[in-house]
């Protein structure tokens, strides 16, 4: 899907509704989970719908801002749409959420179907990602009484390190 991100999770269906109510307190691993399956769920409805409607009701900050590049950029400009069905291999719990912080997990998950489709709903070309485990750090933040995603970091890329001369 995202250059960024794998999303999706084949063991619950799409979900239409926005993001998952954001109580107070802090996030325990079965909530996380489950905030993370939520919000996924509902980003692979919006890159399979060719309006790409209601991305501000599960992602904003930065999140929003790379969701947006990448639909405009990978899928509005070559009249595209993605179905992608993926597993959810690992989620650790970085950062619980506590006293309205935000909330950071660790992710590893894989494509196992990633399909780009034309208007007519023909395979463009499917995704190379399929198969390949990626691990990310992922933020969220309660909004309005919501999670929604807030930022989206690959831990798979090295960091920079300085030079020595």
């Amino acid at each position: 899907m995202r250059a960024v991100a794998v999303r999706g999770n084949g063991d619950a269906a799409p979900k239409r509704g926005g993001a998952p109510p954001a109580g107070v307190g802090c996030v325990d691993v079965a909530a996380a989970r489950d905030i993370w399956t939520r919000v996924d769920n509902r980003l692979n409805v919006i890159v399979l719908d060719p309006n790409h409607q209601g991305l501000s009701d599960v992602a904003t900050g930065a999140a929003l801002t790379q969701l947006q590049q990448y639909i405009q950029q990978t899928l509005v400009a070559s009249s595209l749409t993605e179905r992608e069905v993926d597993s959810l291999d690992g989620l650790t719990v970085q950062s619980p959420a506590c006293s309205s912080g935000s909330l950071q997990l660790a992710i590893a998950t894989r494509a196992t179907r990633g399909d780009y489709l034309k208007p007519d709903g023909s395979i463009d070309h499917s995704d190379p990602m399929v198969g390949v485990e990626v691990h990310l750090l992922e933020s969220f933040d309660r909004v309005g009484g919501v999670w929604k995603e807030s930022d989206v970091q690959s831990l798979d890329n090295p960091t920079p390190s300085a030079q020595v001369v």
